[in-house]
């Protein structure tokens, strides 16, 4: 049985980011709570929590970090699913930069739809959200709307399921 290729650089590149970060965040003094998509702390002079504000990093940072060893291995191997099709059908370059704006558009997506929700409730403010999870729901869109995808992918060569 030979081995399958392994993923393109970009998918390799964003599986081995997440994984260190996972690591760093066991191995220092780093908090989870110190890098994740906390709408209260992205939010300017936050008169009614006392939490830092102005913290836009946040909108970035919370991608690449997981809140368990199993939220990153799943997220990772969805991302080693479907990285690779998806890489090769846009080129490498071209995958990275989307999937950094998709990490900034579904950071802010995030902040957006909890202010909303704090009109109801003030609290929706407070949840902070980790994981690449955002961008696999944008991968998985974006191979839809491609020309050259097949009509159905094969998830982990088990099972085949319909774009």
């Amino acid at each position: 049985m030979s081995r399958p290729p392994p993923p393109p650089s970009g998918t390799t590149v964003l599986i081995i980011t997440c994984t260190i970060l996972h690591i760093s965040i066991l191995l220092t003094s780093l908090s989870l709570n110190s890098v994740s998509l906390l709408p209260a702390s992205v939010l300017p002079s936050n008169v009614l929590y006392s939490i830092p504000s102005n913290q836009i990093y946040r909108c970035f940072t919370f991608a690449f970090f997981h809140g368990g060893i199993f939220h990153l291995l799943f997220n990772m191997l969805a991302l080693y699913s479907m990285g690779p099709p998806l890489e090769k059908e846009v080129g490498t370059v071209r995958f990275l930069a989307v999937s950094f704006a998709m990490v900034v558009v579904s950071g802010i997506m995030y902040v957006g739809i909890c202010i909303l929700l704090s009109y109801h409730d003030q609290t929706w403010l407070l949840y902070s959200s980790v994981g690449y999870s955002g961008n696999l729901f944008a991968y998985a869109t974006m191979e839809t709307f491609l020309p050259h995808v097949a009509a159905t992918h094969s998830l982990f060569g088990i099972v085949n399921v319909p774009s």
